[in-house]
């Protein structure tokens, strides 16, 4: 399950992607697309294409399409 609130996804001023655990009860964890483990969000962690986030139990996939694609 999810807690209310879970997580912060956040745009950096730099364009960067980042995502951080708020303390939830069950974690928030990122795999980078070239590493082998998750890593628990409890600071600030980059979020690149292809990278894994888990909040709980529930995984998603990161897709980061370029604005100049986008209609």
């Amino acid at each position: 399950s999810l807690s209310t609130p879970h997580a912060l996804i956040r745009v950096q001023s730099n364009g960067q992607l980042t995502v951080q655990d708020l303390m939830s009860e069950t974690g928030t964890y990122i795999k980078q697309a070239d590493a082998e483990s998750y890593n628990e969000c409890t600071t600030p962690q980059n979020v690149k294409h292809g990278s894994k986030i888990k909040f709980g139990a529930n995984e998603f996939i990161v897709i980061l399409i370029p604005s100049s694609l986008i209609g």
